[in-house]
């Protein structure tokens, strides 16, 4: 099971994990996004410079991050040690670096990374994104629904909303319990480059699927080729599909331009994985 906080320790970094998301961090989150995308080319693809994609990234999560109480405190999505969830919440994480000899980095959020509690039988939610503006509700009290622009983005998430439907409802068929209440997708998982294979994504990842155990929710991602391998050691996610696209014929940021300063040059042929694992049923 997983703590609400967890001190891990490898031979060269010591870091926290901590679902203690609040907005004063979404800065520093879509800086590592970035960061982490700097060498993939669908990056150059989707955004004409990094400032753009920075811009994006922390409207995306100014979606996703609860909104803090008047204790300067994040509501949690999913509440720890509560076996129960809702269609649309989201669940962030992040590793904060501990013990560093460089006591100035020490508390500085290197990697983080996110789900999403999604059921296509009763909803939309994977062809939508949670409105950029935080104080943006309906009437029910609940945030307001964008759809997502066209482009490569736009194109693969369709892919994925239908794959992931109906690997869901192949995952009803057959199973023996058949459960309704849906799966958590996990939508982000980016470390700083300078931080990158020391077991932080290990440990972002299973972290969350121990949590998904905990909720009996069946785990799905869309990874890119070198998430590949991390999400196959850290989380026994089994690739299902894959869905193959010609980046030139997107250009740059979905305008037709090749390539972009700042960003590595696009190549003719991209492979996307759609990966799932089955919830561990706890005893």
């Amino acid at each position: 099971m997983a703590n609400e906080n967890q001190v891990i320790e490898t031979r060269k970094v010591k870091f926290e994990i901590s679902s203690a998301v609040s907005y004063r961090d979404i800065k520093q989150l879509a800086h590592i996004h970035v960061e982490a995308l700097n060498d993939d080319p669908t990056a150059a693809v989707k955004f004409a410079n990094k400032d753009e994609f920075r811009i994006k990234v922390e409207n995306m999560l100014k979606g996703q991050v609860r909104i803090e109480d008047s204790s300067g405190k994040a509501q949690a999505s999913i509440e720890t040690g509560v076996s129960s969830s809702h269609v649309g919440d989201w669940f962030i994480v992040k590793a904060t670096l501990e013990g560093s000899n460089d006591s100035s980095q020490n508390g500085e959020i290197i990697g983080w990374a996110s789900w999403l509690h999604e059921n296509p039988n009763i909803s939309q939610e994977t062809a939508t994104q949670l409105s950029t503006d935080k104080g943006q509700v309906d009437q029910g009290g609940k945030r307001k629904l964008i759809e997502f622009e066209q482009g490569l983005g736009a194109f693969v998430r369709r892919h994925q909303t239908r794959l992931y439907a109906d690997w869901y409802q192949k995952r009803l068929y057959e199973s023996e319990a058949p459960d309704s209440s849906g799966f958590l997708s996990l939508r982000s998982c980016f470390i700083l480059p300078g931080f990158q294979r020391h077991g932080i994504g290990s440990a972002l990842v299973r972290y969350g699927c121990e949590r998904a155990d905990r909720l009996k929710l069946d785990t799905l991602v869309t990874s890119t080729p070198t998430a590949k391998t991390l999400y196959e050691t850290a989380g026994d996610f089994e690739a299902f599909d894959c869905l193959e696209v010609g980046l030139t014929d997107w250009g740059n940021g979905d305008k037709g331009e090749s390539q972009t300063a700042g960003f590595q040059q696009i190549t003719s042929n991209y492979r996307f994985w759609f990966m799932a694992r089955a919830c561990r049923r706890l005893t």
